[in-house]
């Protein structure tokens, strides 16, 4: 009843707002939750807040306008629904209800065949091994680079969730740190190419790519640990990031490695990383 009370002017304007409001998140990529929409549509209309069906309308006309127009995916989420590790920046002030759904951009304009997965991840690499475009056709595929002006943050951001997937996607803070000295990464050194690497490390956590969560253990010491964030599952998928890692190690997994490392879910059972596929 809401909804057919507003206006075509209203709905318009409305969903404009939704769009202005998601680019400009989008340029720093980081996700919106839904009561920053609810909250940008409440200024809208003189402090009165729209009906939670009203605003899922309009999120709905959004997402078909992103589509058609900007070539864009408006791609919701709920941050329970990835594994138990992962969530958002979201805040955590904010009540669950409030914070479960976030929105992001990611490309809707779709990759060629080989890169869309259409074939099976190892046969796509195999083909792009050949190709010497492939890392910075990657990189503007995720919009973490452009040839205009390159971004080893690309790099970095699939390396880093390569080694989380590995680690069945649950990484404690001192064994990530390990391994990013291992590729010459120090913390607090700064790196010609990536800069600081805590800082290049809280980028793609604030990116969605990668996430921080801490918890404690039985003797109430904090422990932190990274896992791979909204975006990485939505916009990169694990499928991709597993793939590339053969690709960069030049030798495929087993089968069984392969799906166990799909079916993780970031349980503190599974932090011993694979065999098969350690590096």
């Amino acid at each position: 009843r809401e909804w057919n009370a507003m206006s075509s002017e209203d709905k318009r304007r409305c969903v404009n707002k939704i769009i202005n409001f998601m680019l400009a998140r989008d340029a720093d990529k980081v996700p919106a939750k839904r009561a920053d929409i609810s909250e940008l549509l409440k200024r809208g209309t003189n402090g009165k807040a729209l009906p939670a069906g009203v605003v899922t309308r309009l999120i709905e006309e959004t997402k078909e306008k992103f589509e058609k127009v900007f070539g864009f995916e408006l791609v919701e989420q709920n941050t329970d629904a990835i594994s138990d590790v992962v969530l958002t920046q979201a805040s955590q002030s904010q009540s669950r209800a409030a914070s479960s759904k976030v929105y992001m951009l990611i490309n809707a304009l779709r990759p060629p065949p080989a890169e869309q997965g259409q074939q099976p991840p190892a046969e796509a690499m195999e083909e792009e091994e050949e190709e010497p475009g492939f890392k910075r056709k990657r990189a503007e595929m995720f919009e973490l680079g452009a040839p205009s002006n390159p971004s080893p943050r690309f790099d970095l951001a699939m390396v880093l969730m390569g080694v989380v997937a590995l680690h069945r996607y649950k990484i404690e803070e001192p064994v990530l740190w390990d391994k990013l000295r291992a590729l010459g990464l120090a913390k607090g050194t700064e790196n010609p190419v990536f800069g600081l690497p805590e800082k290049a490390l809280a980028e793609l956590c604030s990116q969605g790519y990668l996430h921080q969560k801490k918890s404690k253990d039985a003797d109430n010491q904090v422990k932190v640990h990274y896992c791979l964030g909204l975006r990485a599952e939505s916009e990169v998928g694990r499928r991709e990031i597993l793939a590339f890692v053969e690709y960069t190690f030049g030798e495929k997994m087993t089968a069984a490695t392969k799906k166990a490392l799909l079916d993780a879910d970031g349980s503190d059972d599974e932090d011993e990383e694979p065999e098969a596929a350690a590096a």
